[in-house]
């Protein structure tokens, strides 16, 4: 069967099947959507029974990333990769190598990170040899993992869901089933407590279950069972398609605010939660908290508050979206997804418009100490490339053709924007290399930004 024959294939940009024969690696990118910018999406890596069932996942996890990287606010596309593959496997470490050569090989058109079977530490394994890797260990305090940002997001939506429906944040006298007590699962299950909330948990891993009854007196029932509990809020935080025929009409809840991915069965489910009175928080809009906390660090270099602010951004985000769907009598699966569609259709259609405006480096400089301005050229050009600038001249012959003869070196950079600019002047590296410089040479330094559509009709009075 044809790829573009996939029942989940929907105006996929790209579909990448990736093999290394000497380690066994097999593995599917799928790049969905890059409209508001490049694509980013989690590494997974499961031992999925077919090679189909592989291809599914990838399709319908990216799709899903475009949607929520839009409906957050992230000047990023949505993009996902699988690693068919068992997290417990020996050879891990070779596997995720191999693939991420893969990964570079895209050139930052597709960044990813952690997910199921790929978490923190493998994802510096990754970032051996791949420049486009975040959410990595190395990049947070020790203990730290990145996919906490997802839970927080999760009791932020919680929360939101709580204001709309009760009309406050007091969670004290709310009860909520959590199914999955994974990374995040758990995390929630610690904030809700933290809130005063009852919990009802249920995971197929024992010791999990264990841990949160033990740790925060939680009630356990089976997995089977978790969807139908009696509660105020169901949150899903295992696999996905928990919402289908046969589960719909057992659900008591009257919320449904979860973290996996893929909820429902069918678009066709969003409706019929609407009919049924509960009110649905889309997955991909909850669990955007990983991508607005971690992913951030793809565009900017953000501290943990600066993060755990933007996470906290969800709230209005999804109140907003609940007081939307219920003024237009519309699924709020149906006004998430409008609303990440509209984004990604005006960036396509109004690409000039919101291209950041690269910005120019012009150097000019006279040398008096060769040697020592040669320690700075050595250690300049990484710290230029971290920072997405690259040298567009470096000391070759120019020519002057109107005014005062030049015949000193210069230096043309060009930056994706002037924060990136700020951001490698900034940066220790450079600013050590900096020193070598200043008792090498002279220099005049130009910051020029990119005019954009301006250049096009030019200010007469310029």
């Amino acid at each position: 069967m044809s790829i573009f024959n996939h029942k989940d294939f929907n105006a996929h940009e790209q579909v990448i099947y990736c093999h290394d024969a000497s380690v066994g690696l097999h593995a599917i990118i799928a790049i969905h959507n890059t409209a508001l910018g490049p694509a980013a999406g989690g590494c997974r890596m499961y031992p999925y029974e077919t090679y189909d069932d592989a291809l599914t996942d990838v399709l319908r996890l990216s799709e899903g990333m475009s949607y929520k990287n839009a409906i957050a606010g992230l000047p990023l596309g949505g993009g996902k990769c699988v690693i068919i593959a068992d997290p417990n496997t020996p050879n891990k470490k070779q596997l995720l190598r191999a693939f991420s050569k893969h990964v570079q090989h895209l050139n930052g058109r597709y960044w990813t990170a952690i997910d199921i079977g790929v978490g923190p530490e493998d994802a510096d394994v990754l970032a051996e040899n791949c420049d486009f890797i975040f959410a990595r260990a190395s990049q947070y305090p020790t203990g730290f993992n990145p996919s906490l940002f997802t839970a927080f997001g999760g009791f932020t939506g919680i929360r939101a869901a709580a204001m709309h429906l009760w009309n406050s944040t007091d969670l004290s006298q709310k009860k909520v089933a959590i199914q999955g007590l994974g990374a995040t699962g758990r995390e929630l299950s610690r904030l809700l407590h933290e809130a005063g909330a009852k919990l009802v948990v249920a995971d197929v891993n024992q010791e999990a279950v264990d841990f949160v009854v033990k740790a925060y007196g939680a009630t356990a029932v089976s997995p089977k069972e978790i969807h139908a509990a009696k509660v105020d809020v169901f949150a899903p935080c295992a696999m996905g398609a928990i919402i289908n025929d046969a589960t719909i009409n057992e659900i008591k809840a009257k919320a449904i605010c979860g973290l996996a991915n893929n909820q429902l069965a069918t678009a066709a489910h969003g409706k019929q939660l609407m009919e049924l009175g509960i009110t649905y928080v889309p997955d991909y809009v909850i669990n955007a908290g990983g991508m607005m906390g971690a992913g951030s660090r793809i565009f900017s270099k953000p501290t943990m508050e600066d993060s755990k602010e933007r996470v906290s951004g969800l709230y209005d985000i999804i109140l907003n979206l609940l007081k939307k769907a219920k003024n237009e009598k519309r699924p709020t699966s149906e006004v998430a997804d409008e609303i990440a569609k509209d984004r990604m259709n005006h960036a396509k259609t109004n690409t000039n418009k919101l291209k950041p405006m690269a910005t120019y480096v012009i150097a000019m400089m006279t040398i008096h100490d060769f040697e020592t301005y040669r320690k700075y050229t050595d250690r300049t050009p990484k710290t230029v490339e971290k920072y997405g600038g690259k040298f567009l001249t470096r000391g070759e012959a120019v020519s002057t053709v109107e005014g005062t003869p030049y015949n000193d070196r210069m230096v043309i950079l060009e930056f994706p924007n002037r924060k990136s600019v700020d951001d490698w002047f900034a940066d220790p590296e450079y600013q050590e290399a900096v020193k070598y410089r200043h008792a090498s040479s002279t220099m005049n330094m130009l910051l020029v930004q990119d005019g954009g559509e301006n250049t096009l009709n030019p200010d007469p009075k310029i």
